[in-house]
């Protein structure tokens, strides 16, 4: 357990960072939401030191089989980091803060096609729009669906060429899986494959989902998440990471399934070749 420290240490900190980006980076969040800013922090930061520093950890998978968490979690960061700094630009217009900006809305424009996530979600805008320039939330929009898109695809090229988790090690389910549990079914392969499947549905159908329920929400919150930046952010970012995140653990629980699948055969094939050879 002690040589988990210094890694669970970074990663801590590095979730801990993840929360603190849009402090540092817009003015105003650090006066108006230090309150909320510092309880993510220190709950993310003690939350992932106990998983990462564990034998066996209770919530978070995949964690031996990089890089699984490491590719959602930099597209997480990379997200946060973007809308931020478009956050800032809609405050204090700046060199750098510019051009993430505009890239955001040529992207926003291009993805804005009807009937897409996107258009969608600026369909929220009629309602969430009060005091928020429409190319803010644009470029928001636009950004955080792009770097989604993004993420699946350096996923399923890594998750290929690098044959995951074949370079990881032997794969533990008992530490890379903790919230399964192999002994509920007597077929696990179908289980995982089903599971797979129902998380791949849903990353393609929530981003359509979500801005519904945006919408909906706004009768019993009023806009208070899109009034205040630092949840904006947050919102937009988990509009688009949640299915992208699903996406890439369906495809990471067919793998699973698949490696059980040829271990089982491999293991009857080595059966049969043994009651063969065991003299009557």
């Amino acid at each position: 357990m002690l040589s988990r420290i210094p890694g669970a240490l970074l990663r801590a900190a590095l979730v801990g960072m993840l929360f603190a980006v849009p402090m540092f980076l817009v003015p105003g969040i650090a006066a108006k939401n230090s309150v909320v800013v510092f309880v993510l922090l220190f709950s993310g930061f003690i939350w992932t030191f106990l998983e990462y520093s564990s034998t066996y950890p209770s919530l978070i998978e995949f964690r031996d089989a990089p890089p699984f968490n490491r590719v959602r979690f930099l597209s997480l960061l990379a997200t946060v980091y973007c809308l931020s700094l478009v956050q800032a630009y809609a405050m204090n217009p700046l060199v750098g803060s510019e051009f993430i900006h505009n890239i955001g809305v040529i992207i926003g424009y291009s993805l804005d096609l009807p009937g897409s996530p996107v258009n969608l979600m600026m369909d929220q805008f009629g309602i969430v729009g009060d005091g928020l320039p429409y190319m803010t939330f644009l470029a928001s929009a636009g950004i955080a669906y792009f770097a989604s898109l993004v993420s699946i695809v350096v996923f399923v090229v890594i998750f290929y060429a690098r044959k995951w988790p074949g370079n990881s090690g032997p794969f533990n389910v008992w530490t890379n899986m903790p919230t399964f549990d192999p002994t509920t079914t007597s077929d696990v392969v179908a289980r995982l494959n089903r599971d797979a499947r129902i998380n791949i549905v849903l990353g393609f159908v929530l981003p359509f989902l979500i801005p519904a329920c945006v919408g909906l929400s706004f009768g019993f919150v009023g806009s208070a998440p899109f009034d205040d930046s630092y949840m904006m952010i947050w919102v937009i970012s988990g509009w688009a990471f949640l299915p992208s995140g699903m996406i890439m653990r369906g495809v990471a629980l067919s793998r699973v399934a698949q490696m059980i699948s040829v271990k089982r055969d491999a293991m009857t094939v080595e059966d049969e070749r043994a009651s063969v050879s065991v003299p009557v």
